[in-house]
């Protein structure tokens, strides 16, 4: 399963990254969820789905994927 999903990641990666070197899409300017001007992460809620991505900034990102444990 988890050889899958790497897998998945990895062809989602790619895909996004063609998408942007030929124009297909835009990559933001700013973040998506806190509007800091930083260097911006794409993030894939479905890798089903390679051109549906957010722009996060590092930290939006990071928490993303680890919560805050109260």
């Amino acid at each position: 399963r988890q050889c899958k999903k790497f897998r998945l990641k990895h062809n989602c990666r790619h895909i996004l990254n063609v998408a942007l070197a030929s124009g297909r899409i835009i990559k933001a300017r700013t973040c998506q969820k806190c509007n800091l001007n930083e260097k911006l992460d794409g993030h894939h809620e479905d890798y089903y789905k390679p051109l549906e991505v957010i722009w996060l900034c590092r930290k939006c990102h990071v928490s993303l994927h680890r919560p805050k444990v109260v």
